[in-house]
């Protein structure tokens, strides 16, 4: 099927840039709006919201063996931003003010943190990457699905 056809929906697959001041879930629209379109892709209408869009995966944090869930740099990452993230998502989060870094990673309950404004970032791929204490708006939407060119 194709884009337009009944039934299917245009994603646009972005190249995230982050905007003064951050980027959060609050202004998500602004980022989407800064971003680039590098490419488009179909998926089905039934079961996701308008407002999904892609990502192209940037690194290997994610991968482990053995790991079902492992997400490949250069993985094709679906955000769904109207699903409230929860322990055990796969999210994308932008946790650096003045970068363009996205990153995508499991959310954790953020230690010592009772009023739920920070959460932890968790990598597949440790000790290559470390866990990461971001505030909690700085998650951007929870990966519903994965497409992995061979």
């Amino acid at each position: 099927m194709r884009p337009g056809s009944a039934g299917w929906r245009q994603i646009r697959v972005m190249r995230l840039k982050n905007i003064p001041g951050g980027a959060t879930r609050d202004n998500l629209r602004a980022v989407l709006l800064a971003s680039e379109v590098v490419d488009h892709a179909a998926m089905p209408e039934a079961g996701y919201t308008a407002d999904v869009f892609a990502i192209i995966v940037s690194d290997d944090a994610m991968v482990a063996p053995g790991q079902p869930r492992s997400i490949h740099q250069n993985d094709r990452a679906y955000i769904d931003p109207k699903i409230e993230p929860k322990p055990g998502d796969i999210v994308v989060a932008m946790p650096t003010v003045n970068s363009d870094e996205y990153i995508v990673r499991e959310l954790g309950e953020a230690p010592f943190d009772p009023q739920h404004k920070l959460v932890n970032l968790i990598p597949y791929n440790k000790p290559r990457y470390v866990e990461r204490l971001v505030p909690a708006d700085q998650v951007l939407g929870v990966v519903i699905s994965i497409e992995r060119k061979i």
